[in-house]
């Protein structure tokens, strides 16, 4: 759900020769609506920011996750399941990635404010998107879900 990572091309042949090269990511602020959210008429909006690789490697060294031995890693083998099935570490990377958000109500219809705190309230789905979105996993489906950036 992730935006194609934003980039300068070593060439200049076109826009698609453009995007195909990526330089650096950028974590500049940018407004991401859910794809599960898009069709509803006030849809929640979420300002966030990508983290970086550094700050991504933090918080999997500071959490009780089992990464995969290098040697068992595959073509086919995908650790992020394993890395965002942990709740601390999800919260860990919502708090670095999200900088506000709008239209979040609860169950009752109630506005939630943003906060930190306030991070747990948001459901599994709309979490597990997020993360992905801020830590940069990114699936061939998920390419279609632009965000606009601030």
């Amino acid at each position: 759900m992730r935006q194609p990572l934003i980039g300068v091309s070593l060439h200049d042949k076109n826009q698609e020769a453009q995007m195909s090269k990526v330089i650096a990511i950028s974590k500049e602020p940018r407004k991401y609506i859910p794809e599960s959210c898009k069709d509803m008429e006030s849809p929640p909006s979420f300002t966030i920011r990508s983290i970086s690789k550094r700050e991504y490697l933090k918080i999997l060294a500071e959490s009780d996750i089992k990464l995969p031995k290098n040697e068992d890693i595959t073509e086919e083998s995908n650790p992020w399941p394993i890395i965002l099935s942990s709740y601390e570490t999800q919260i860990k990377i919502l708090i670095l990635g999200v900088l506000g958000w709008e239209n979040v109500n609860d169950n009752t219809g109630k506005e939630v404010p943003f906060s930190h705190e306030n991070l747990d309230l948001l459901s599994d789905e709309i979490m597990n998107d997020l993360v992905k979105d801020i830590s940069g996993v990114v699936v061939e489906k998920d390419t279609k879900n632009s965000v606009t950036l601030l």
